[in-house]
């Protein structure tokens, strides 16, 4: 399930479903679904855990990342805008101008300053992705193989 995006890293959180919870038998206070049948069960059990924990974690860090980046973004967006001098009301062609150039300059300021940083965390992210991706082909190839 998604949600609205969120205000500081505009990504939509996800909201993962967990297994349905089981019923516990009558005549035990445990559930049968606690202590697998078989140990294959439980390599199976452990690596269906490992998946959903790495792919929350892999969304959080996303998401931190993205945070931090627009906070740090729109702080120092704000400050280069607070050294240009007050613009008159309705703003002229030339207040106009000079807030143009000052964004223009702040843009490709930013992009030259975190470049390397975001290429970093875009490669660290990937990364996260295709480990996931192949602890999710494993899941399903022992999937098949219990069936």
């Amino acid at each position: 399930m998604l949600c609205s995006p969120d205000p500081l890293s505009n990504i939509r959180p996800i909201i993962y479903a967990s297994k349905p919870p089981t019923r516990p038998s009558a005549n035990s206070p445990y559930s049968a679904s606690e202590f697998p049948s078989s140990s294959g069960d439980a390599k199976l059990d452990n690596m269906e855990l490992e998946w959903r924990l790495r792919r929350e974690r892999v969304d959080l860090a996303n998401h931190r990342f993205w945070a931090a980046n627009n906070i740090a973004f729109n702080a120092q967006l704000d400050h280069r805008l607070s050294l240009l001098p007050p613009a008159s009301d309705p703003p002229t062609p030339e207040d106009i101008r000079r807030k143009e150039d000052c964004l223009t300059q702040f843009y490709a300021d930013w992009q030259m300053a975190n470049q390397e940083r975001q290429i970093r965390w875009v490669r660290e992210w990937w990364r996260e992705i295709w480990e996931g991706l192949r602890i999710q082909t494993r899941l399903c190839v022992m999937r098949a193989f219990r069936r």
